[in-house]
């Protein structure tokens, strides 16, 4: 979804995302997976664990979208609006709160299908979306004459 989401962001430039840097986006996606399936494969999940996994989940997936955009090779100064950078960032732990507090409490059930399987699924691919959308949304782009090869936001 990020990669398609940030073929959809339109620049009157040119831009691309070495491999390396795509490799480490990646990585971030498969450390949310794991964090969310330890979470959820737990005999019992207290508060604290569903708040400190959906924590971890948010911050895995901000960076997974902050190192996309820091790895973007484009001829632009990137200028984010921190307001709207924490608002990404919260979206991402609550999104991914709901989604493994859900997950955990329909796992045990035994239908295939029903709306609060439909709505678990919904939530848990909700977050990489919102975040990234509201994250694109803080990112302000001003071109430059020099090509841009690492800046952190």
């Amino acid at each position: 979804m990020h990669y398609i989401g940030m073929l959809a962001c339109t620049l009157p430039l040119s831009r691309g995302l070495p491999l390396a840097d795509r490799s480490a986006v990646t990585v971030c996606g498969h450390l949310a997976s794991v964090i969310a399936l330890y979470v959820v494969s737990r005999q019992k999940m207290s508060a604290f664990r569903a708040v400190a996994g959906s924590v971890l989940m948010g911050g895995v997936l901000r960076a997974m979208h902050y190192i996309g955009m820091a790895a973007m090779r484009m001829s632009a100064i990137s200028h984010y609006d921190s307001l709207i950078v924490l608002l990404s960032v919260v979206f991402a732990v609550l999104i991914s709160l709901t989604a493994l507090w859900i997950t955990f409490h329909l796992r045990d059930e035994k239908v295939a299908t029903g709306w609060r399987k439909i709505a678990g699924a919904i939530s848990d691919g909700a977050a990489i979306p919102i975040m990234h959308y509201t994250g694109m949304a803080a990112a302000h782009f001003t071109p430059s004459g020099m090509q841009r090869t690492w800046l952190v936001p």
